[in-house]
């Protein structure tokens, strides 16, 4: 969504409600598209006394395989987009604003920013996930196996025929 900031930026006090989806199912992270339903975005663009803000909040959807034990799990996350907008800088590298000067403001492309620079790093279906065995590939959420547990590397085999 594009919206057209020379209005907001005419002196008067002028306010919008922004409330839309955005659908990101296109982006691929690490060979799979994650984003699973659309971003919900809810917020205002507003201006006020010569002040032009942007308070955006997204609500993100991810459905993508546990880190530990590769079940599907569908996760959530809130990210915050609040910006003060400026037709011009009177100073280079002012990280408090966000220069607009083809009074034209891109609200996706910094909500897709902001999505992916939120995305967790860690995507686990349980903060207790045991994970899966090395040997058989058994989930151990849902039973244990028979593997042995104490396996041997390869490499250090020779000295364990010593010890013996």
């Amino acid at each position: 969504m594009q919206i057209d900031l020379k209005r907001f930026f005419s002196g008067e006090d002028v306010g919008l409600p922004i409330s839309y989806p955005l659908d990101l199912s296109g982006i691929e992270l690490n060979g799979m598209h994650p984003f699973s339903k659309p971003v919900g975005i809810s917020g205002k663009l507003e201006s006020k006394t010569n002040l032009v803000t942007l308070d955006l909040t997204a609500r993100v959807f991810v459905r993508c395989p546990c880190d530990r034990c590769a079940e599907e799990v569908d996760i959530s996350y809130d990210v915050a987009v609040f910006y003060r907008l400026v037709p011009e800088l009177n100073q280079d590298g002012n990280d408090d604003f966000l220069l607009v000067d083809s009074m034209l403001l891109d609200i996706d492309r910094l909500v897709r920013e902001a999505a992916l620079l939120n995305y967790p790093t860690k995507l686990l279906c349980c903060d207790s996930c045991k994970g899966i065995c090395q040997t058989c590939g058994c989930n151990f959420n849902r039973r244990q196996c028979g593997c042995e547990k104490k396996q041997i590397d390869p490499r250090l085999e020779a000295l364990k025929k010593l010890i013996d």
